[in-house]
């Protein structure tokens, strides 16, 4: 999409970078670099394409309101509401196909099921950073312990495998109706 607006020189990569990618102007026109090798790859365009978006509307917000907000633009661009729900209909909760799916990293995935069907999900990374939708912050040291730990009834929790998902593990608060 990127190289349609914009043209096939719009989107780069580099070999050695400190963030797996970035947004840069040249002459006046956006381009957005990709670390060599970075995962999640079409998450990462569709995040830099929100910032140009974001910053042609006058966003507003401190640094943190923009990134967040750039990844909820990228999430509704990669994974629409309507086709997660129709996905979800399909595979249930099985987060690789999903994720294959829509070509985002399951982690990608199991959040945007959180925001698409409004319940509680998380992800702990092995460096303990926990990503997550409608969890308290109170919830993080349980879901730090949880990592290791064999997670309480009415929560789920997988093994997240494959490149970007690595030795990462996601957790749903099952709720009964």
């Amino acid at each position: 999409m990127m190289r349609a607006i914009y043209g096939r020189n719009s989107v780069g990569t580099i070999p050695r970078m400190e963030t797996p990618a970035c947004l840069i102007w040249v002459d006046g026109l956006p381009q957005i670099i990709v670390r060599s090798g970075a995962r999640d790859v079409n998450f990462l365009i569709a995040h830099e394409m929100a910032h140009i978006a974001l910053r042609t509307a006058e966003f507003d917000g401190t640094r943190a309101d923009e990134e967040r907000a750039a990844d909820a633009i990228a999430a509704a661009i990669l994974a629409p509401p309507r086709a997660v729900l129709g996905a979800h209909r399909f595979f249930g909760e099985r987060l690789r196909p999903l994720a294959r799916c829509f070509a985002i990293s399951q982690t990608s995935m199991t959040l945007r099921l959180g925001e698409v069907l409004n319940d509680e999900r998380a992800v702990v990374t092995r460096n303990r950073r926990i990503l997550k939708r409608g969890w308290e912050a109170s919830d993080d040291q349980l879901l730090l312990r949880w990592r290791n730990e064999p997670a309480p009834p009415g929560i789920a929790k997988v093994r997240l495998v494959g490149k970007v998902d690595h030795d990462r593990v996601a957790f749903r608060k099952i709720v009964t109706r």
